[in-house]
């Protein structure tokens, strides 16, 4: 099978090797459902370079991108994913499309990196829209830092997840057992630009 990150590439995606890398964690984290059917839902996909990649890295998925501006993808048809326009500010516009749509093995969020954006997306589709053993994951994190709209970091609200996590655990012969949470997570993994939280299965 050909590597994601050499689909990344091909397409022009900043998700590639040559910007962000993040098509090879992907391959490794979503390398089970890459000759699968699977949905996949990204919020902000700019020209549409990485629904093109999705398709072809994924080619049993159906795939859903949501933007508020549809003009740039629409000067280069889709094969098989479908772009929808949608205010990301509107979280019961975003429930609504979910619950329509949903739920999905992957979301992904590479929309305006603010922070309130990022919570309404979250709010959204966690965990009721993500299937048991999907994937909620939330690109470059680190914009959050630098750019003016933020109130508080997203990562910081991100942290508290960690937290709630931890506080579910409890120790037992000096080895932490932890209960499922309620906020049903399985893992959280960061790698830098990104954080990925998968759904308990």
């Amino acid at each position: 099978m050909i590597p994601l990150d050499e689909i990344a590439l091909r397409h022009g995606t900043d998700k590639s090797s040559a910007i962000h890398g993040y098509a090879e964690f992907y391959d490794r984290i979503l390398g089970h459902l890459r000759d699968a059917p699977c949905s996949i839902l990204e919020f902000g996909i700019l020209r549409g370079q990485s629904l093109r990649m999705w398709e072809d890295g994924f080619p049993k998925a159906t795939i859903y991108g949501i933007d508020r501006d549809l003009r740039h993808v629409e000067r280069k048809p889709l094969t098989r994913a479908h772009a929808f326009r949608l205010d990301l500010t509107d979280i019961h516009g975003i429930q609504k499309f979910a619950l329509l749509h949903g739920p999905f093995d992957v979301v992904i969020d590479d929309s305006a990196h603010t922070d309130d954006i990022a919570q309404n997306i979250a709010d959204a589709v966690w965990p009721l829209f993500v299937k048991p053993g999907g994937w909620f994951i939330v690109e470059d994190i680190n914009s959050n830092y630098e750019n003016v709209r933020s109130q508080g970091q997203f990562v910081h609200w991100a942290r508290d997840w960690v937290l709630e996590q931890n506080e579910h655990g409890k120790l037992i012969k000096a080895a932490p057992q932890f209960r499922h949470p309620s906020n049903e997570i399985a893992q959280i993994i960061y790698v830098p630009g990104l954080m990925a939280v998968q759904r308990m299965a």
